[in-house]
C-alpha cells in the first residue's frame, strides 16, 4: 500500500470512528465535568463538591467538605472523621482496616505490619492459565468456565444467576430469574434509569444514554436543554452557553489527531 492510499485509509478510519464515538458516547468516570468547566449556577448546584460565587463556579476546598460530600471529591480523603486533602494511603496514620478503607482510594490494609499502603500491582495470571483454580479473576478481569476452560467473561449469560461473577460484574449484569442478565447497551439500561450501560464486563468505559420515546436510547446531546444538560448526561457534560457541549471532548479530539498524525508520518 502507497503512502497517499495509506494516508486516504487513515483519514476514512477515523472518519467512521468519529462517526460512530457520536453515535454511541463513551466515558469513563474521571472524564466528569470539574467544578470550573461548570458555567451556570444550576449546574454548579447540583454538583456536591461545587460552589457557585461571584458567577463563578469553583470546587468546595476538602476541608470544608462535609463529611456526607467528602467521597465526591477524587482529592480528598475521611480521616477521623474530618474532610482533608488526600496525600497517600500512608500518610495519614490510619492503623486500622476500617480507618484505611474510609480513606477512599483503593488503599491496602496490611494485616501483619498494621500499616495502610497503597495498592500494589499483583500478577493474577490470564484466565486461562487459571493459577488459583477458581476460574473468578484474572489480569483481564473477569473469568467465567465454559466446556471445562477458563475464559474472559464476556458476556453475562454465561454466568450462574447467583454466582460470584455475575454480582460482581455490576453494572454490566444483574441477577435475573434463575439467570444472570447482560445490560451492555442502553436499550438494557432501564433498570439504571436509562442513565448508563457498561461497554463491556471488564472495562472501565461507560455508554451514556437517555430516555426516548421508545425507551432507553443512546445520549443525545443535541437534545439538550440548558436545564437538562448536565443532569441527563451524568455530569459529562455542560451548557456552554449554546449547547450541550462535553467537558473532556478537546483533549479525546487531539488525541485523535495526534495518533493520525504519527500514522501519517506528517
Amino acid at each position: 500500500m502507497g503512502k497517499s492510499h495509506l494516508k486516504i485509509y487513515t483519514i476514512l478510519l477515523i472518519s467512521n470512528l468519529c462517526s460512530i464515538a457520536i453515535g454511541q458516547i463513551f466515558v469513563k468516570f474521571q472524564d466528569q465535568c470539574a467544578c470550573e468547566q461548570l458555567l451556570y449556577e444550576n449546574e454548579c448546584k447540583a454538583n456536591p463538591i461545587c460552589n457557585y460565587s461571584n458567577d463563578r463556579c469553583q470546587t468546595i476546598e476538602c476541608s470544608l467538605l462535609p463529611v456526607k460530600n467528602c467521597g465526591y471529591n477524587k482529592n480528598c480523603a475521611l480521616v477521623n472523621n474530618t474532610c482533608v486533602d488526600f496525600k497517600s494511603c500512608g500518610s495519614h496514620n490510619a492503623t486500622t482496616e476500617e480507618a484505611c478503607d474510609k480513606l477512599n482510594h483503593n488503599c491496602y490494609f496490611d494485616d501483619d505490619d498494621r500499616i495502610c499502603g497503597n495498592p500494589q500491582p499483583f500478577d493474577l495470571g490470564t484466565c486461562s492459565q487459571d493459577l488459583f483454580s477458581i476460574c473468578l479473576i484474572a489480569n483481564e478481569g473477569l473469568c467465567v468456565r465454559k466446556n471445562g476452560v477458563c475464559k474472559e467473561m464476556t458476556v453475562c449469560e454465561e454466568a450462574a444467576y447467583n454466582s460470584l461473577q455475575c454480582l460482581a460484574a455490576f453494572p454490566a449484569c444483574e441477577m435475573g430469574d434463575e439467570i444472570c442478565v447482560s445490560h451492555l447497551k442502553c436499550s438494557q439500561s432501564e433498570w439504571l434509569g436509562c442513565a448508563i450501560a457498561k461497554e463491556k464486563i471488564n472495562g472501565d468505559r461507560y455508554q451514556l444514554c437517555m430516555r426516548g420515546i421508545s425507551g432507553c436510547v443512546n445520549f443525545d446531546p443535541s437534545q439538550q436543554t440548558k436545564e437538562s444538560c448536565w443532569k441527563n448526561s451524568s455530569s459529562f457534560y455542560h451548557w456552554d452557553g449554546q449547547e450541550c457541549s462535553r467537558c473532556n471532548w478537546a483533549s479525546i479530539i487531539k488525541s485523535v489527531l495526534f495518533v493520525a498524525l504519527l500514522i501519517l508520518g506528517i
